[in-house]
């Protein structure tokens, strides 16, 4: 019993000290999938095994971090949601105020890459049913 509170107390100290992470700005905060984005704040890690930064239910691949600042890759399945930030040592995490917006990447519309109209001449009435 006694070395179930020593731990219990030790736990609850190591709480109390951990360093819970705020996000004060993510710029930018629209941007498209593959694309890096950089979330400031404080209580974040010089190691970025020991952070994880969620896009909703998809995690971010994070490229390099400070203790005040992320860089991260957005993931392609990212949707419009708050960015959330994990600090795995300290157990604690933290959400953006704002919503992050993910953009789709496509093409300008091209009328050239369409085929050539098809005409059909028929002995009987067409019906398209």
């Amino acid at each position: 019993m006694r070395l179930y509170l020593i731990a219990l107390f030790i736990f609850a100290i190591n709480a109390a000290w951990a360093q819970v992470p705020v996000i004060q700005n993510v710029a930018p905060l629209n941007a498209y999938s593959n694309d890096t984005i950089v979330v400031t704040g404080s209580g974040f890690s010089a190691s970025a095994s020991n952070l994880d930064v969620w896009f909703g239910p998809v995690k971010g691949t994070i490229i390099s971090s400070t203790e005040f600042s992320i860089e991260v890759k957005v993931p392609v399945q990212a949707t419009l949601t708050n960015i959330r930030v994990t600090n795995k040592t300290s157990f604690t995490s933290a959400t953006a105020e704002l919503k992050f917006m993910p953009s789709l990447k496509t093409e300008p519309f091209d009328p050239s890459k369409f085929a050539a109209p098809l005409s059909f001449n028929a002995q009987q009435e067409l019906w398209d049913l």
